[in-house]
């Protein structure tokens, strides 16, 4: 831990292209299994298919999609929107250049996953998997992350302005220009090292019982706690 000067921005923001549900591209779906294709409508009025192995979202917009019946399809997006959908219980295996939006991400798997240029506005994750996951440029804006197990993961240029984090486990992070100044709550558990992340003065005395944990401290329980 050193005192900084610190040169704005200090993560470096996701690198998009614009897209939008007025965009004309539209979503193509493989799935692996019998080599079957399928059409689905941007809106999310039709269903997608519940027998794919493997889903792959190129250059398309979507609202309102549910994903949480794909049970072992991997999902793998590249310069697309999702709005308002459901991610739940989804395995996703990669990002690249997405924005999503409004969505839940509760129990999604995206452990080893590769997230590049990917932003995520007000969205909810919860419970979900980052384990040994791989994050380049990527932000998290006004979004909750509540029991995120990070284990492993390597972040790089990844911001969280105005995020509530709540028992993020960072056992083994390694992290390159990780802005955490922004969030407006930090909560952290199996805090090892920490280099590469940066915080400002206002945010330590929230980090203290964490950061004394990771060096062995031992803490007198306050007298009003035993009672």
């Amino acid at each position: 831990m050193a005192w900084i000067t610190v040169k704005e921005p200090f993560a470096t923001p996701p690198r998009l292209t614009a897209i939008g549900p007025g965009d004309p591209a539209f979503p193509e779906i493989e799935g692996t299994r019998n080599q079957r294709w399928a059409e689905v409508d941007r809106d999310g009025t039709e269903p997608l298919p519940d027998d794919l192995a493997t889903l792959r979202l190129e250059s398309c917009a979507l609202v309102g999609v549910a994903f949480s019946h794909l049970a072992g399809a991997e999902i793998e997006g590249h310069w697309s929107s999702w709005a308002a959908c459901d991610l739940s219980g989804a395995r996703v295996e990669s990002l690249r250049e997405c924005t999503i939006a409004d969505t839940k991400l509760t129990g999604t798997d995206l452990s080893e996953a590769d997230l590049s240029d990917v932003v995520f506005e007000r969205c909810v994750l919860q419970l979900t998997s980052l384990r040994m996951a791989r994050l380049r440029r990527v932000q998290f804006s006004d979004c909750t992350l509540v029991e995120v197990d990070a284990y492993q993961c390597h972040m790089e240029d990844v911001s969280f302005d105005g995020s509530e984090i709540t028992d993020l486990n960072v056992d083994r992070v390694t992290a390159e220009r990780v802005d955490l100044r922004g969030v407006r709550s930090l909560g952290l558990q199996a805090v090892g090292r920490l280099d590469g992340c940066l915080v400002d003065e206002a945010q330590l005395a929230a980090l203290a019982h964490d950061l004394a944990f990771a060096v062995g401290l031992d803490l007198e329980r306050p007298h009003d706690a035993e009672r």
